[in-house]
């Protein structure tokens, strides 16, 4: 349905009053520009420019405008070269800025209807931005205007570089100008003066590394890189535009870090090393912020001081593989861990991949020494022994967490678990440390590597306790059978597949002790029926009451029970002397146990026997009491020597070799059988991949091993080969 307007008969428009209304927005235009708008009634003229819009004078008054508009741009150009070579330049031109944009905001407010009707239909330039762009072009684009910003503007940027006094204010205004004058765009700011300055940026930043690295100092080079590069970073909030700020970030990175950070981290002396080294926590930090800007920085820097805590490591290694005392090794790879887990926290924000870096040199050394296992146990067996016992719980508790991140890097961890079951053992029987501690070590030992790997030593723990709770019903039958017992006696009861311990061996003991093994071997009986015990006096220990008669002193010698049943032949009230032939034959000991307790006691430390003969140990060296024994303390301890058997200490190693071998093929077999129960049917690489897999976290695997376990398995009827010999199958 159509709608009929009703008939408006056209009015014609009289063109004096066009001329007035357009003489009297002109003038008032002028008054504005010239800053005397106080006098004019913005609606009056809001409403001339609406009545020259409605008579259809739209363009009348745009071409007008622009008219006014060029003129005074020209003027204002013509005020601003009149100071361009003054120190006033600046100022002049950001004032005159200031006002055009009053000037214009107040036109704006008064032609806001052209704005809103004229300028879209016909699509024109709004009138603000009209304005802004005469002053763009007749004022800062014009030739020598625009040549003398730039130049004033690098020149405040080079003097602040230089930190000399500068009007920040202005130059922010400055750039702030050249954004508004692009009308959304940031061409004009870039083209009068960004493009300029980021060239002479980059010339600055590369004479500032070449400057810097020639300090041949990384410490020097990361702290003035740091610092130049922060205060570029605020130059640009604080006075250019924000898209600058990237812009210089990447010159700063292409002409002064990426030439020379990586040689500033290789300089010797002074380099990365030297940072570490001296733990140099301020420099490492800011390598660690500095290799963040740089694409792959961080990586090279993983990559060297990895490599340096590697040489590190190494160097301790080879310092101490051939070393009596194996504790020196573990401290000073303990310090060098500690020292990368310091400056990892507070240089690198703990980051993984450095951590990692640092842990996977750290574990390459360590497992370079060939007795990396046996020198870790060696730590923990004095640590237990000695320095536990005069530190608070909080402080075990650091070292246990210390010992078990070392052990996280061994290799060869079921080694380590036979030494530290063999030092634990002497510990246990002989009472030397206390049980928490050990329990926390075994629980922490426990969650690393499972309850397999514990099963053993907890086992050991088991039977001490069972031990004490015979000692008491011990004493309870000895007491209903009235046994006498002339000395107290403690008796232990080791599990055998729980112990590592010698075979067992017995020797003539006096008639007091073999009368109360007989008496518990009765209570025993009565405890286990078809159980048998076999006596281990390789592990016993004895607290012995002696006076002696020369110097009339009295002492309580802690011996071991070896030297006891040597020491007991000279029990009488006059001392015999015996040739060390009827000792061995008296004592009823291997030549080896006799020569090394007959040696103990004949020690200079502490003298309890004297012997006379060669320099070696013969079966014809007299031996006898030193009845003129004294020592500054009343408990003396004599310690076990250890005798220099080449041919007895390779056994041992070969034994203990041995061993593992053993415990290794039975891991191995029960891990491929675990994998094949689970797949039924695997490829034979596939298996022995897996299984090298699994077992790498126990010891490190010997793909050859695994194939021999795999044919003995498949000899046993474990598993079986099927049509494709290639295939390993499962028997159910």
């Amino acid at each position: 349905m159509s709608r009929v307007l009703p008939y408006q008969a056209r009015v014609p428009v009289d063109n004096g009053f066009i001329e007035q209304t357009w003489q009297r927005l002109r003038d008032a235009i002028v008054q504005i520009q010239r800053h005397n708008e106080s006098t004019l009634s913005f609606e009056e003229l809001y409403r001339c420019a609406y009545n020259l819009i409605l008579h259809k004078r739209g363009a009348r008054l745009y071409a007008g405008l622009q008219e006014l508009l060029t003129a005074e741009a020209d003027r204002i150009a013509e005020s601003v070269m009149s100071t361009m070579h003054g120190p006033e330049f600046l100022n002049g031109l950001l004032q005159a800025w200031r006002e055009h944009v009053l000037v214009m905001q107040m036109i704006r407010d008064v032609l806001l209807y052209v704005d809103h009707n004229y300028v879209p239909r016909e699509r024109l330039q709004p009138v603000y931005d009209l304005g802004l762009a005469h002053f763009r072009d007749q004022v800062v684009l014009a030739g020598p205007l625009r040549a003398r910003l730039r130049a004033v503007l690098l020149d405040a940027v080079r003097r602040d570089r230089e930190a000399e006094p500068v009007d920040r204010r202005a130059i922010h205004d400055a750039c702030g100008m050249l954004l508004a004058l692009g009308l959304g765009s940031p061409t004009v700011y870039e083209e009068v003066f960004e493009s300029e300055l980021l060239a002479a940026s980059a010339a600055f930043f590369a004479g500032e590394g070449t400057r810097l690295m020639a300090e041949r100092s990384a410490a020097v080079f990361l702290q003035a890189s740091q610092r130049l590069l922060a205060a570029e970073r605020a130059r640009v909030d604080d006075c250019l535009a924000p898209t600058t700020r990237p812009r210089i970030t990447e010159l700063f990175i292409t002409h002064l870090l990426a030439p020379h950070l990586v040689e500033a981290m290789e300089l010797d002396p002074g380099g990365l090393p030297a940072l570490f080294d001296a733990l140099d926590h301020d420099g490492l930090r800011r390598l660690f912020l500095l290799c963040g800007e740089l694409r792959g920085g961080r990586d090279k820097m993983r990559d060297l001081l990895g490599a340096h805590v590697l040489r590190a490591g190494r160097a301790i290694v080879a310092e101490e593989r051939d070393a009596e005392n194996p504790l020196h090794f573990v401290v000073r790879l303990l310090d060098l861990k500690l020292q990368c887990e310091q400056v990892s926290a507070a240089c690198f924000d703990d980051d993984r991949d450095t951590r990692d870096a640092l842990a996977r040199a750290l574990r390459t050394a360590l497992n370079e020494h060939p007795r990396a296992p046996d020198c870790i146990a060696a730590f923990i067996d004095d640590f237990f022994k000695r320095s536990s016992k005069k530190m608070s719980d909080s402080a075990i508790d650091d070292v246990v967490q210390r010992i078990i991140g070392l052990f996280r890097m061994l290799a060869d961890k079921d080694v380590f678990e036979l030494q530290y079951r063999q030092h634990l053992a002497r510990r246990l029987l002989a009472r030397t440390s206390a049980e928490d501690p050990e329990r926390a070590l075994l629980a922490r030992l426990k969650e690393e590597c499972g309850s397999q790997f514990t099963a053993r030593a907890e086992g050991m723990f088991a039977d001490c306790h069972l031990g004490r709770d015979y000692a008491d019903q011990f004493a309870l039958f000895a007491q209903s059978n009235k046994i006498a017992l002339p000395v107290p006696v403690t008796f232990s009861i080791l599990t055998k597949s729980q112990w590592p311990t010698p075979p067992p061996f017995m020797c003539t003991l006096p008639q007091t002790l073999r009368d109360a093994c007989a008496a518990f071997e009765r209570f025993y009986a009565t405890r286990h029926k078809g159980r048998t015990l076999a006596w281990h006096c390789g592990l016993g220990s004895a607290d012995v009451h002696a006076w002696f008669a020369a110097s009339g002193k009295r002492h309580v010698l802690q011996l071991t029970t070896t030297q006891l049943s040597v020491l007991m032949l000279f029990d009488a009230p006059a001392a015999p002397e015996l040739d060390f032939k009827t000792v061995l034959s008296a004592t009823g000991l291997s030549e080896a146990d006799a020569r090394r307790a007959v040696l103990s006691l004949c020690a200079p430390k502490t003298r309890v026997l004297l012997r006379r003969g060669g320099r070696d140990l013969d079966p014809t060296d007299t031996i006898t009491v030193n009845d003129a024994f004294s020592h500054a303390l009343v408990r003396v301890k004599i310690a076990q020597i250890a005798v220099r058997d080449n041919q007895a200490n390779t056994a041992a190693a070969a034994a203990a070799a041995a061993k593992v071998a053993e415990d290794r093929n039975f891991q191995i077999d029960a891990m491929v059988v675990r994998i094949m129960k689970a797949r039924k049917t695997l490829p034979h690489a596939a298996l022995v991949a897996e299984a090298c897999e699994q077992l790498k976290s126990r010891f490190v695997p010997n793909p050859a091993a695994i194939k021999r376990r795999i044919d003995n398995l498949i000899e046993r009827d474990y598993l079986s080969r099927g049509d494709d010999r290639s295939l390993i199958k499962y028997n159910a």
